[in-house]
């Protein structure tokens, strides 16, 4: 059923008037003819100002930011908005379909992960395509000035609160828009850390590619495990904080920005992966502190011997830890940000 309030079209408008507009927009066509559309809201304000991009669910099991985008697109008033709020709650709906069941992070019609492939192709595969929309015909078209890309630990791990930003000719402003979302992990994706990761987890990913085509971008990493709240962290509340300080920051709505007090900039990332397969037990929390060395979990049999111990490789902060209660050789297990230097605070709040 079609709803009246929401525009179907193949193209966004060149000009939004002032108000909250919502469209779906043309994707591809399904085996029956089905077509399937890209749901974006945009709140146009009454006042001129930068247009902030939000996305969320690239990879359809990680919900957090689905909501956290939604509910703020349909809540900011745009009266009292400068600017323009884009807001693309499921970026990737066939795998968002899929969401509690496998294949998780890939997209069920061709099986690509979509956050390796941007900015996608025209006449490429389905997942090629959406991001071809998302990138060309949402933010390039709209002219986005800045884009936060919604990500978390999906229904196997957690995660505490970080962001990205990638080495690109813009990464200073990208680096000032991670310290404007105000959590305290931030960390630096840089060429010499994409040399210990698959090519495609940095260069394909949305912000990166943001990066490459000289918009400001990063990565809000938050929540996971198919609930809102863990840890006694509501992973709702920080995510949407973060866009309003960030709105703040830029002036896109009334109020002053706040700048982390333990805010960091890291200059790396380490994955901890088993080389063992059997029950999974994590001996650490999220947000905690370990050296080198440290021990950081377990992998046991069925009977309940000790097959394999994971230790710390270097001295950071944790910030994934799987909660998934088994785990197979090569799967995530721990993340660890590493080579932290406190940040200095935001240009414009000196």
């Amino acid at each position: 059923m079609k709803s009246e309030n929401v525009n179907y079209v193949d193209e966004l408008p060149d000009f939004v008037e002032a108000g909250r507009h919502f469209y779906n927009l043309s994707l591809i066509e399904l085996w029956d003819g089905t077509t399937l559309y890209l749901p974006v809201i945009i709140v146009a304000g009454k006042k001129a100002g930068p247009t902030l991009c939000l996305v969320a669910s690239i990879m359809g099991d990680e919900f957090p930011g689905t909501v956290i985008v939604r509910k703020i697109a349909l809540e900011v008033d745009p009266g009292q908005l400068a600017g323009t709020l884009i807001s693309i709650p499921i970026a990737n709906p066939p795998s968002f379909g899929f969401g509690s069941h496998p294949p998780l992070h890939v997209n069920p019609l061709d099986y690509m992960n979509m956050n390796r492939i941007f900015p996608g192709r025209r006449d490429g595969y389905p997942s090629e395509r959406i991001a071809y929309t998302i990138f060309e015909k949402v933010i390039r078209k709209m002219r986005a000035n800045y884009v936060v890309s919604f990500h978390g630990g999906g229904p196997y791990c957690e995660v505490y609160p970080a962001t990205y930003f990638t080495g690109t000719e813009v990464m200073e402003a990208s680096m000032e828009l991670a310290l404007a979302f105000g959590v305290e992990l931030n960390t630096k994706i840089s060429k010499e850390l994409l040399s210990t990761e698959e090519p495609g987890r940095v260069t394909g990913t949305l912000d990166a590619c943001c990066g490459r085509h000289g918009i400001p971008a990063i990565i809000a990493d938050i929540g996971g495990w198919g609930i809102l709240s863990y840890y006694g962290y509501s992973w709702l509340d920080i995510g949407l904080k973060g866009v309003l300080n960030i709105m703040k920051y830029y002036k896109m709505i009334p109020g002053k920005a706040a700048f982390h007090p333990k805010a960091k900039v890291f200059e790396g990332r380490v994955w901890v992966r088993p080389n063992s397969g059997g029950f999974f037990e994590a001996k650490v929390r999220l947000g905690e502190e370990v050296s080198k060395g440290d021990l950081l979990g377990v992998v046991t049999d069925v009977f309940g011997e000790k097959k394999e111990e994971l230790v710390a490789p270097k001295s950071g902060i944790v910030q994934l830890v799987r909660t998934y209660p088994v785990i197979g050789s090569g799967e995530e297990a721990f993340l660890i940000h590493v080579d932290g230097t406190p940040a200095s605070s935001l240009k414009r709040l000196r």
